[in-house]
């Protein structure tokens, strides 16, 4: 009988140990105890309509299991000390090694441990509460272009689901994973892609409250006005920027343009900007190359006539 329970034991073992071999994983190491991570993960999971089952290996190791559709994941837990805890973790996606969302994982349980942004950067200034309240509508959105990552923002503008963001770091028909700024993953796919204007439209399955509304949107801003853009630079969730429109509209491809004084970091490309009262004027298309505080916003009008089919 005890033969038999070692043997089971160490089939266990090696099982759990040869599952992450010849993957590309990661090991990091959380100041939370397991009890408590565990409590995370599994939150962070259900969330996101997966099941989740737990299988402990032995006292101090557990592994947690997650499974939605063809994805699935396997997150081993041990012990590291009474308060930390070493994370170890898989996600395949039709049998494959999913990289992406391994690293979606990381950067949730990595935000988790940091304070929160609640200050305009490059400013002084406090970030007015019809700004904050716009925070948990942005989403942050990755794709796959080929070996590359890349990684940027959106927004929810209808409870339905459907999310905009801007079209060039997108191909035609590709579904996008989606992070809200709670935490949970969706996949996102194509409605409609504009390349001219670089506006996306993507549909997410699920229906949340939070949203940007178009209701008094801001077509015309004045030289001087100060705005504020939302959202995921470098992967960091609900990061807010401040700036000021410093030009008159430029054009590019006979299209206008805002021109801002405002930081523009990798990632932000779709977030979108509010003025002080919380109201949509446009989304950051990008910045001028060799600076980061020169930026260009796509205007209200661009955004409405891509939505009306203009």
């Amino acid at each position: 009988m005890q033969k038999k329970i070692f043997y089971l034991f160490l089939c266990i073992m090696i099982t759990a140990s040869t599952a992450f071999a010849g993957f590309d994983t990661d090991e990091k190491i959380y100041p939370l105890p397991m009890s408590e991570l565990i409590d995370v993960l599994e939150h962070w999971f259900a969330g996101s309509d997966f099941e989740v089952s737990l299988h402990m290996i032995k006292p101090g190791n557990t592994t947690l299991h997650a499974r939605r559709r063809s994805e699935t994941w396997q997150v081993n837990l041990k012990r590291h000390s009474p308060l930390a805890t070493r994370a170890r973790a898989i996600c395949r996606l039709d049998g494959k090694p999913d990289k992406v969302r391994l690293n979606i994982l990381w950067r949730f349980l990595d935000d988790y441990f940091k304070i929160p942004n609640t200050t305009a950067k490059s400013s002084n200034l406090e970030i007015p509460t019809a700004v904050l309240s716009r925070i948990d509508a942005v989403v942050c959105i990755n794709s796959r272009n080929g070996d590359m990552d890349n990684q940027f923002s959106g927004f929810v503008i209808d409870p339905a689901g459907f999310i905009l963001c801007t079209a060039h770091g997108v191909d035609a028909g590709e579904v996008v994973t989606v992070v809200y700024y709670d935490g949970r993953i969706l996949e996102g796919k194509p409605l409609k892609i504009d390349k001219h204007r670089d506006i996306a439209l993507y549909k997410v399955d699920t229906v949340r409250d939070s949203f940007v509304p178009f209701e008094n949107g801001r077509e015309l801003l004045g030289m001087g006005e100060r705005l504020f853009a939302v959202g995921c630079p470098e992967n960091l969730r609900g990061t807010v920027f401040t700036g000021i429109i410093n030009a008159p509209p430029r054009r590019s491809g006979n299209l206008p343009l805002w021109q801002v004084n405002m930081e523009i970091h990798p990632g932000s490309s779709g977030s979108p900007v509010f003025d002080n009262r919380g109201n949509l004027a446009g989304m950051v298309k990008g910045r001028y190359r060799g600076t980061d505080s020169v930026g260009f916003l796509i205007p209200l009008e661009t955004i409405l006539s891509f939505l009306n089919g203009n």
